[in-house]
């Protein structure tokens, strides 16, 4: 059995020594897929992103008629691109990855869609637009939907020290608070977390919502996904 920090190194090499136009089988794309240093990693999408895609059809009638969603979608995690490859025909995506071969992998593995939905990938971290606590301009989704890891790594970017110092000790927290900022007027995030963690995650969540937003916000009772919860928060 091939140990699993040498296929990680393997994928990664591949990523760094081929030509960015070269076209992959569909056994190479496999081979990426095996890649288990994204945050999705460990999510099942036929679970979890099956369950975020029936309640997304159950939102405004405006972004979603016929079985499409005709929405913005915000992925603040790109991963290997399961939040994309289960999603309905209509979405307009923007998707960002802060892991450069997390970065790659959710293009290579997604471009696809293309015919289907419409797909803006950026390298970088969504901490990056609190950097100098000039949000005005900032875009605005229907839909944004995050499954950050434990820690942060580009937390210390936040303006806010209370916030940064939150997202090194608690990015689950973190990044839900931060991802509800790019939420439109009734649109929704979709925060997945562990079983194990979603009752303190979610009541943080609402603590710091309610501090930073005030009453602009309704959530619901999180959403069973097998070994993962989905955190959903509405703008009213």
């Amino acid at each position: 059995m091939v140990d699993r920090e040498q296929l990680n190194s393997s994928i990664e090499a591949a990523i760094l020594n081929t030509p960015h136009d070269y076209v992959y089988s569909m056994a190479e794309l496999n081979f990426f897929r095996k890649y288990d240093k994204c945050e999705d990693a460990g999510l099942n999408e036929n679970v979890v992103f099956k369950k975020v895609w029936e309640m997304a059809l159950t939102m405004d009638e405006g972004v979603k008629p016929e079985d499409r969603f005709n929405g913005d979608v915000l992925v603040t995690h790109g991963g290997s691109g399961k939040a994309i490859t289960s999603a309905p025909k209509g979405v307009s995506f923007h998707v960002m990855n802060h892991d450069y071969f997390c970065h790659e992998i959710t293009k290579l593995l997604t471009s696809g869609r293309q015919r289907n939905n419409f797909l803006r990938y950026d390298f970088g971290s969504i901490a990056e637009y609190f950097y100098l606590g000039n949000t005005n301009g900032m875009p605005s989704y229907d839909l944004v939907i995050t499954h950050p890891p434990a820690k942060c790594r580009f937390a210390e970017l936040d303006y806010d020290e209370d916030l940064a110092k939150l997202g090194e000790d608690d990015a689950r927290v973190y990044y839900a608070v931060r991802s509800f900022a790019f939420v439109r007027q009734g649109g929704t995030l979709m925060a997945i977390v562990p079983r194990d963690e979603y009752i303190k995650t979610h009541e943080k969540i609402v603590e710091l919502l309610f501090h930073i937003e005030g009453a602009t916000f309704d959530f619901n009772v999180p959403e069973d996904a097998g070994d993962d919860y989905i955190l959903k928060y509405t703008r009213v």
